[in-house]
């Protein structure tokens, strides 16, 4: 069975390590197992409990009304919120978060629907999705055995991401360009890569999607092949291998007249520097760099 320390259910739900005791000690909220060495240790139970209390608290329900309600109680409490919650970005991220804590599919379909209602695909996928997943990789990337958690919500958003584009009717576009779309080698977290997809496709570009898994040799073939007018790729994290694979593809393509570009995350220092290759801070720099 699954065990998590303090300091994981401080990273995980947000709540500090020292509310959490003082949550303990007053309110009997959690009872954590003890090592022979003292250690806490908290099972997927309360991991649940506690995300469930930050959500109503995050909400502005006091804690003096959540104390000795049941899991089932508080789930309850989670869904009149989903009713009547605010939109704002960190309250969805937050939400996103304890859905993906629980792996409740339904209640992520009922958060779907609501969002992309209030605020439309593309801002839902820009202020939502993309940054939680950022946070989500940073967080379990650094605790291997929350990994479950990050692969159930992808997996989901990969699914609507995959539905959005094969629905979209695109308009004609008199000019269209050919862009190829492609991950390093290894580099397997494409959300952010689909979104392009979509928004190229939206507005009647042609666009090969390659994904991950090629070296970059292949992906310089490719782009010759098919004449591509750009090569894309979109990370979540800037990894120093990400640099030496743009290094690597710029020395195929010099001779090129496709231009390659990089939307880079926030975590890690810019891979493009000092390479022939136009970067992107943001989804939002994407769009307005590619005139979409």
């Amino acid at each position: 069975m699954t065990t998590y320390s303090i300091g994981d259910l401080e990273a995980i739900t947000g709540v500090k390590a020292h509310t959490i005791r003082t949550w303990e000690q007053r309110y009997h909220i959690l009872t954590p197992e003890r090592t022979s060495t003292n250690i806490r240790q908290y099972s997927e139970t309360q991991l649940r409990i506690l995300a469930s209390l930050a959500f109503l608290i995050r909400q502005r329900v006091k804690i003096s009304q959540l104390i000795g309600l049941s899991e089932e109680e508080l789930r309850e409490q989670v869904r009149r919120h989903l009713d009547v919650r605010s939109t704002h970005a960190t309250q969805d991220t937050e939400l996103l978060k304890m859905i993906a804590i629980q792996m409740d599919e339904e209640k992520f379909e009922k958060f779907f629907s609501t969002l992309i209602l209030q605020r439309g695909f593309e801002r839902a996928a820009s202020e939502v999705f993309f940054p939680f997943v950022e946070h989500i990789f940073l967080l379990w990337n650094l605790e291997p055995h929350l990994a479950g958690m990050e692969v159930f919500i992808t997996s989901l958003l990969r699914r609507k991401m995959h539905t959005a584009i094969e629905t979209l009717v695109p308009p004609r576009n008199h000019k269209p360009r050919t862009t190829l779309l492609f991950l390093p080698k290894d580099y397997h977290h494409e959300l952010p890569l689909l979104f392009c997809w979509y928004e190229l496709r939206k507005e009647g570009h042609r666009v090969v999607y390659l994904g991950g898994g090629l070296s970059a040799h292949a992906v310089a073939t490719t782009a010759r092949k098919i004449e591509a007018d750009d090569a894309l790729c979109a990370v979540i994290s800037n990894r120093q291998d990400v640099s030496d694979y743009l290094k690597t593809l710029c020395e195929e393509m010099k001779d090129d007249a496709t231009r390659i570009s990089l939307i880079g995350g926030t975590i890690g220092p810019n891979p493009a520097e000092g390479l022939p290759v136009q970067y992107y801070k943001s989804l939002a720099s994407f769009r307005k760099g590619f005139g979409l």
